[in-house]
Protein backbone atom coordinates (compact mmCIF):
# COMPACT_ATOMS: atom_id res chain seq x y z
CA UNK A 1 0.00 0.00 0.00
CA UNK A 2 1.09 3.29 -0.47
CA UNK A 3 2.32 5.81 1.90
CA UNK A 4 -0.94 6.45 4.26
CA UNK A 5 -2.16 10.14 4.22
CA UNK A 6 -3.12 11.67 7.60
CA UNK A 7 -7.18 11.11 7.50
CA UNK A 8 -6.37 7.13 6.70
CA UNK A 9 -3.61 6.87 9.61
CA UNK A 10 -6.62 8.19 11.77
CA UNK A 11 -9.28 5.95 10.69
CA UNK A 12 -6.95 2.88 10.88
CA UNK A 13 -5.70 3.77 14.35
CA UNK A 14 -9.64 4.32 15.13
CA UNK A 15 -11.13 1.17 14.06
CA UNK A 16 -7.72 -1.00 15.24
CA UNK A 17 -7.95 0.19 18.97
CA UNK A 18 -11.76 0.54 18.86
CA UNK A 19 -12.03 -3.53 17.86
CA UNK A 20 -11.33 -4.83 21.34
CA UNK A 21 -13.77 -2.81 23.08
CA UNK A 22 -16.50 -2.68 20.40
CA UNK A 23 -15.85 -5.37 17.99
CA UNK A 24 -18.71 -7.52 18.84
CA UNK A 25 -22.12 -7.58 17.48
CA UNK A 26 -23.38 -5.77 21.10
CA UNK A 27 -21.78 -3.53 23.49
CA UNK A 28 -21.41 -4.90 26.40
CA UNK A 29 -23.43 -4.83 29.58
CA UNK A 30 -23.56 -4.56 33.48
CA UNK A 31 -26.83 -5.01 34.02
CA UNK A 32 -28.08 -8.22 32.31
CA UNK A 33 -31.45 -8.10 33.45
CA UNK A 34 -32.32 -4.94 31.86
CA UNK A 35 -30.87 -6.86 28.44
CA UNK A 36 -32.40 -10.24 28.97
CA UNK A 37 -34.83 -9.88 25.63
CA UNK A 38 -32.38 -8.16 23.06
CA UNK A 39 -29.99 -10.66 24.21
CA UNK A 40 -32.66 -13.89 24.06
CA UNK A 41 -35.68 -12.85 21.94
CA UNK A 42 -37.23 -15.91 23.61
CA UNK A 43 -36.46 -14.74 27.20
CA UNK A 44 -39.72 -13.76 29.27
CA UNK A 45 -38.94 -10.84 30.77
CA UNK A 46 -37.87 -10.31 34.80
CA UNK A 47 -40.80 -8.27 35.79
CA UNK A 48 -42.74 -10.97 34.70
CA UNK A 49 -41.37 -13.92 36.02
CA UNK A 50 -41.07 -12.08 39.56
CA UNK A 51 -44.77 -11.18 39.69
CA UNK A 52 -45.68 -14.20 37.43
CA UNK A 53 -47.03 -12.73 35.09
CA UNK A 54 -48.98 -9.12 36.27
CA UNK A 55 -46.72 -7.30 34.64
CA UNK A 56 -46.91 -7.88 30.83
CA UNK A 57 -45.41 -4.53 29.21
CA UNK A 58 -42.21 -3.34 29.86
CA UNK A 59 -40.75 0.77 27.98
CA UNK A 60 -36.83 0.27 28.86
CA UNK A 61 -34.44 3.60 28.30
CA UNK A 62 -30.76 2.55 28.88
CA UNK A 63 -27.28 4.46 28.72
CA UNK A 64 -23.76 3.30 29.02
CA UNK A 65 -20.42 5.37 28.65
CA UNK A 66 -16.99 3.95 29.28
CA UNK A 67 -14.56 5.88 30.82
CA UNK A 68 -16.69 6.24 33.77
CA UNK A 69 -17.65 9.95 34.27
CA UNK A 70 -14.16 11.00 32.35
CA UNK A 71 -14.76 14.05 30.61
CA UNK A 72 -11.67 14.93 28.66
CA UNK A 73 -10.95 15.06 25.50
CA UNK A 74 -10.53 11.48 24.78
CA UNK A 75 -13.48 9.83 23.01
CA UNK A 76 -14.77 6.72 24.61
CA UNK A 77 -17.38 4.27 23.49
CA UNK A 78 -21.19 5.64 24.46
CA UNK A 79 -24.37 3.16 23.88
CA UNK A 80 -28.37 4.15 23.76
CA UNK A 81 -30.88 1.33 23.84
CA UNK A 82 -34.39 1.92 23.79
CA UNK A 83 -36.85 -0.98 23.98
CA UNK A 84 -40.35 -2.11 24.66
CA UNK A 85 -41.96 -5.72 25.41
CA UNK A 86 -45.30 -6.92 25.43
CA UNK A 87 -46.72 -9.95 26.88
CA UNK A 88 -50.41 -9.29 25.92
CA UNK A 89 -52.88 -11.85 27.49
CA UNK A 90 -55.11 -13.61 24.84
CA UNK A 91 -58.82 -13.63 25.76
CA UNK A 92 -59.50 -17.03 26.14
CA UNK A 93 -57.22 -17.32 29.52
CA UNK A 94 -56.71 -21.04 28.73
CA UNK A 95 -54.95 -21.46 25.89
CA UNK A 96 -51.86 -22.95 25.65
CA UNK A 97 -49.47 -20.74 23.70
CA UNK A 98 -49.48 -17.05 24.19
CA UNK A 99 -47.54 -14.51 21.97
CA UNK A 100 -44.20 -12.21 22.78
CA UNK A 101 -44.06 -8.76 20.90
CA UNK A 102 -41.51 -6.20 21.46
CA UNK A 103 -38.56 -4.31 19.71
CA UNK A 104 -35.39 -2.28 20.72
CA UNK A 105 -33.41 0.36 18.93
CA UNK A 106 -29.31 0.38 19.98
CA UNK A 107 -26.81 3.30 18.98
CA UNK A 108 -23.45 2.33 20.09
CA UNK A 109 -20.57 4.74 18.82
CA UNK A 110 -16.33 5.56 19.37
CA UNK A 111 -15.44 8.33 18.06
CA UNK A 112 -16.09 8.50 13.98
CA UNK A 113 -17.33 5.31 14.39
CA UNK A 114 -21.21 4.78 14.62
CA UNK A 115 -22.96 1.45 14.30
CA UNK A 116 -26.80 1.63 14.97
CA UNK A 117 -29.75 -1.43 14.70
CA UNK A 118 -33.18 -1.42 15.12
CA UNK A 119 -35.00 -4.73 15.66
CA UNK A 120 -38.80 -6.24 15.66
CA UNK A 121 -38.85 -8.80 18.17
CA UNK A 122 -41.74 -11.52 18.26
CA UNK A 123 -42.38 -15.52 19.56
CA UNK A 124 -44.86 -17.78 21.37
CA UNK A 125 -44.59 -19.27 24.32
CA UNK A 126 -46.80 -21.81 26.64
CA UNK A 127 -49.13 -21.62 29.23
CA UNK A 128 -47.35 -22.54 32.43
CA UNK A 129 -47.93 -25.37 34.54
CA UNK A 130 -46.19 -27.01 37.35
CA UNK A 131 -44.89 -30.42 35.25
CA UNK A 132 -44.01 -28.68 32.52
CA UNK A 133 -43.16 -25.14 33.24
CA UNK A 134 -42.76 -22.14 30.36
CA UNK A 135 -40.67 -22.65 27.47
CA UNK A 136 -40.74 -20.01 24.90
CA UNK A 137 -39.01 -19.69 20.72
CA UNK A 138 -38.44 -16.02 19.54
CA UNK A 139 -36.92 -14.27 16.72
CA UNK A 140 -35.10 -10.88 16.10
CA UNK A 141 -35.35 -9.34 12.67
CA UNK A 142 -34.26 -5.97 12.10
CA UNK A 143 -31.37 -3.93 10.46
CA UNK A 144 -27.72 -2.90 11.28
CA UNK A 145 -25.76 0.13 10.54
CA UNK A 146 -22.19 0.70 10.67
CA UNK A 147 -20.56 4.14 9.62
CA UNK A 148 -17.37 6.26 9.66
CA UNK A 149 -19.13 10.03 10.57
CA UNK A 150 -16.84 11.31 8.04
CA UNK A 151 -16.28 12.09 4.60
CA UNK A 152 -12.11 11.05 3.22
CA UNK A 153 -11.67 11.33 -0.50
CA UNK A 154 -9.51 8.16 -0.20
CA UNK A 155 -11.89 6.13 0.69
CA UNK A 156 -14.48 4.44 -1.62
CA UNK A 157 -17.21 1.40 -0.92
CA UNK A 158 -16.80 -0.63 -4.20
CA UNK A 159 -20.44 -1.98 -4.32
CA UNK A 160 -21.84 1.50 -4.84
CA UNK A 161 -18.53 3.49 -5.49
CA UNK A 162 -19.30 6.37 -3.23
CA UNK A 163 -16.86 8.18 -1.21
CA UNK A 164 -17.00 7.38 2.45
CA UNK A 165 -18.00 4.31 5.05
CA UNK A 166 -21.54 2.99 4.86
CA UNK A 167 -22.99 -0.14 5.34
CA UNK A 168 -26.49 -1.42 6.14
CA UNK A 169 -27.36 -5.04 5.95
CA UNK A 170 -30.54 -7.36 7.47
CA UNK A 171 -30.15 -9.43 9.90
CA UNK A 172 -32.15 -12.11 12.14
CA UNK A 173 -31.30 -13.68 15.54
CA UNK A 174 -33.30 -16.33 17.50
CA UNK A 175 -33.62 -17.54 20.91
CA UNK A 176 -34.82 -20.33 23.83
CA UNK A 177 -36.06 -19.57 27.01
CA UNK A 178 -37.40 -22.47 29.56
CA UNK A 179 -38.58 -21.44 33.36
CA UNK A 180 -40.36 -23.49 35.97
CA UNK A 181 -41.25 -22.93 39.56
CA UNK A 182 -39.29 -24.73 42.37
CA UNK A 183 -41.33 -26.39 45.08
CA UNK A 184 -44.11 -23.46 44.15
CA UNK A 185 -41.96 -20.97 45.56
CA UNK A 186 -38.29 -20.55 43.28
CA UNK A 187 -38.15 -19.54 40.13
CA UNK A 188 -35.91 -21.10 38.20
CA UNK A 189 -34.68 -20.11 34.36
CA UNK A 190 -31.93 -20.90 31.54
CA UNK A 191 -31.76 -20.07 27.85
CA UNK A 192 -29.92 -20.03 24.82
CA UNK A 193 -29.40 -17.45 21.63
CA UNK A 194 -27.93 -16.48 18.67
CA UNK A 195 -28.90 -12.17 18.97
CA UNK A 196 -27.45 -11.29 15.51
CA UNK A 197 -26.84 -14.38 12.99
CA UNK A 198 -25.10 -12.48 10.37
CA UNK A 199 -21.42 -10.95 10.48
CA UNK A 200 -20.57 -7.40 9.06
CA UNK A 201 -17.81 -7.74 6.50
CA UNK A 202 -16.92 -4.38 5.29
CA UNK A 203 -13.87 -3.85 2.19
CA UNK A 204 -12.65 -0.80 1.65
CA UNK A 205 -10.26 0.34 -1.14
CA UNK A 206 -8.50 3.57 -1.32
CA UNK A 207 -7.86 5.42 -4.69
CA UNK A 208 -5.05 2.91 -5.70
CA UNK A 209 -7.38 0.22 -5.48
CA UNK A 210 -5.27 -0.86 -2.21
CA UNK A 211 -7.66 -2.48 -0.17
CA UNK A 212 -8.29 -2.70 3.91
CA UNK A 213 -10.98 -5.33 5.23
CA UNK A 214 -13.30 -4.56 8.29
CA UNK A 215 -14.51 -7.96 9.74
CA UNK A 216 -16.62 -8.21 12.66
CA UNK A 217 -16.00 -11.36 15.48
CA UNK A 218 -17.42 -14.06 14.37
CA UNK A 219 -21.50 -14.49 15.37
CA UNK A 220 -21.99 -14.56 19.05
CA UNK A 221 -23.41 -17.50 21.39
CA UNK A 222 -25.27 -16.75 24.76
CA UNK A 223 -26.40 -19.44 27.01
CA UNK A 224 -28.12 -18.50 30.74
CA UNK A 225 -28.94 -19.91 33.86
CA UNK A 226 -30.43 -18.67 36.92
CA UNK A 227 -32.76 -18.77 40.06
CA UNK A 228 -34.65 -16.33 41.78
CA UNK A 229 -34.58 -17.99 45.40
CA UNK A 230 -37.15 -16.63 47.86
CA UNK A 231 -36.65 -16.07 51.42
CA UNK A 232 -39.56 -13.89 52.58
CA UNK A 233 -42.11 -12.46 51.10
CA UNK A 234 -41.42 -10.21 47.38
CA UNK A 235 -37.49 -10.65 48.93
CA UNK A 236 -34.84 -13.13 46.88
CA UNK A 237 -31.63 -13.89 45.90
CA UNK A 238 -30.67 -14.31 42.24
CA UNK A 239 -27.60 -16.02 40.72
CA UNK A 240 -27.56 -16.31 37.32
CA UNK A 241 -24.48 -17.22 34.55
CA UNK A 242 -24.15 -15.54 31.18
CA UNK A 243 -22.29 -17.99 29.02
CA UNK A 244 -21.26 -16.23 25.61
CA UNK A 245 -18.98 -17.77 22.88
CA UNK A 246 -16.85 -14.24 21.10
CA UNK A 247 -13.64 -13.30 20.06
CA UNK A 248 -12.48 -16.28 18.10
CA UNK A 249 -14.45 -18.60 19.75
CA UNK A 250 -13.11 -18.43 23.08
CA UNK A 251 -15.46 -18.77 25.83
CA UNK A 252 -16.51 -16.34 28.56
CA UNK A 253 -17.98 -16.02 31.40
CA UNK A 254 -20.74 -13.53 33.74
CA UNK A 255 -21.24 -14.54 37.13
CA UNK A 256 -24.17 -12.03 38.84
CA UNK A 257 -25.65 -12.39 42.33
CA UNK A 258 -28.40 -10.07 43.19
CA UNK A 259 -29.88 -9.52 46.03
CA UNK A 260 -34.09 -7.88 46.21
CA UNK A 261 -35.37 -6.85 49.63
CA UNK A 262 -38.84 -7.36 50.56
CA UNK A 263 -39.38 -3.15 49.84
CA UNK A 264 -38.28 -2.98 46.18
CA UNK A 265 -34.80 -2.12 46.35
CA UNK A 266 -31.74 -4.09 45.27
CA UNK A 267 -28.11 -4.48 44.80
CA UNK A 268 -25.77 -6.84 43.06
CA UNK A 269 -22.23 -7.89 42.16
CA UNK A 270 -20.71 -9.69 39.61
CA UNK A 271 -17.21 -10.93 37.86
CA UNK A 272 -16.31 -12.08 34.39
CA UNK A 273 -13.59 -14.14 32.78
CA UNK A 274 -12.95 -10.69 30.65
CA UNK A 275 -11.17 -9.48 34.18
CA UNK A 276 -13.99 -7.30 34.93
CA UNK A 277 -16.16 -6.41 38.37
CA UNK A 278 -19.28 -4.82 38.13
CA UNK A 279 -21.72 -3.53 41.07
CA UNK A 280 -25.49 -2.47 40.44
CA UNK A 281 -27.65 -1.02 42.59
CA UNK A 282 -31.48 -0.61 41.76
CA UNK A 283 -35.30 0.62 43.21
CA UNK A 284 -38.49 0.02 42.07
CA UNK A 285 -40.50 3.35 42.75
CA UNK A 286 -43.99 1.99 43.69
CA UNK A 287 -46.37 2.12 46.51
CA UNK A 288 -46.27 -1.25 48.84
CA UNK A 289 -48.66 -1.47 51.58
CA UNK A 290 -48.39 -4.11 54.97
CA UNK A 291 -51.28 -6.68 55.19
CA UNK A 292 -51.42 -8.89 58.00
CA UNK A 293 -47.43 -8.65 58.62
CA UNK A 294 -46.72 -9.42 55.14
CA UNK A 295 -45.58 -6.42 52.40
CA UNK A 296 -48.11 -6.48 49.49
CA UNK A 297 -47.17 -4.79 46.07
CA UNK A 298 -50.01 -2.24 44.71
CA UNK A 299 -51.45 -2.95 41.48
CA UNK A 300 -50.14 0.02 39.78
CA UNK A 301 -47.53 0.68 36.86
CA UNK A 302 -44.22 1.75 38.80
CA UNK A 303 -40.68 3.07 37.75
CA UNK A 304 -37.71 0.92 37.91
CA UNK A 305 -34.51 2.96 38.08
CA UNK A 306 -30.85 1.08 37.71
CA UNK A 307 -27.07 2.11 38.37
CA UNK A 308 -24.17 -0.39 37.35
CA UNK A 309 -20.52 0.15 37.58
CA UNK A 310 -17.49 -2.06 36.02
CA UNK A 311 -13.92 -1.92 36.58
CA UNK A 312 -11.80 -3.68 34.11
CA UNK A 313 -8.60 -5.01 35.44
CA UNK A 314 -7.49 -5.84 31.85
CA UNK A 315 -4.68 -4.08 29.54
CA UNK A 316 -7.08 -1.39 28.28
CA UNK A 317 -6.11 2.23 28.43
CA UNK A 318 -7.12 3.68 32.01
CA UNK A 319 -9.42 5.42 30.75
CA UNK A 320 -10.92 2.98 29.54
CA UNK A 321 -11.11 0.61 32.59
CA UNK A 322 -14.47 1.76 33.98
CA UNK A 323 -17.74 2.13 32.67
CA UNK A 324 -20.92 3.58 34.18
CA UNK A 325 -24.49 2.57 33.29
CA UNK A 326 -28.01 4.11 33.95
CA UNK A 327 -31.45 1.88 32.95
CA UNK A 328 -34.79 3.24 33.02
CA UNK A 329 -37.78 0.91 33.68
CA UNK A 330 -42.03 1.77 33.27
CA UNK A 331 -43.78 -1.41 33.69
CA UNK A 332 -46.96 -1.93 33.69
CA UNK A 333 -49.72 -4.02 34.55
CA UNK A 334 -52.06 -6.24 33.00
CA UNK A 335 -55.22 -5.01 32.41
CA UNK A 336 -56.97 -8.39 31.95
CA UNK A 337 -55.56 -9.54 35.13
Amino acid sequence: MHLLNPLFSIFLVVVIFWKPVNAQQLPWFTQYRAYTSIINPAALSPEFLEDKGFYNLVLNASFRREGGLNTGEVSVPETMILQANWMPRPQNASNTFRFLLGGHFMSDQFDLTHFNGGFIRFGVYTLNTPKLGTVSLGFNVGFNQFSIRSNPEDFIVPSNGIAGISSSYLNLGFGLFYSNQINRRHDLYFGFSVPQMRELDLTIRDQENDQFALQFEPTQFYGLVGANLYIADYAFLEPSFWIKSVFDNQIHVDFNLRYRFRKPFWIGVGVSTQETFHAEVGLHVRDMKKTANRWQKTRRPFLKIGLGYDYSFSSLPSYLQQALELNLGFIFPDKKY
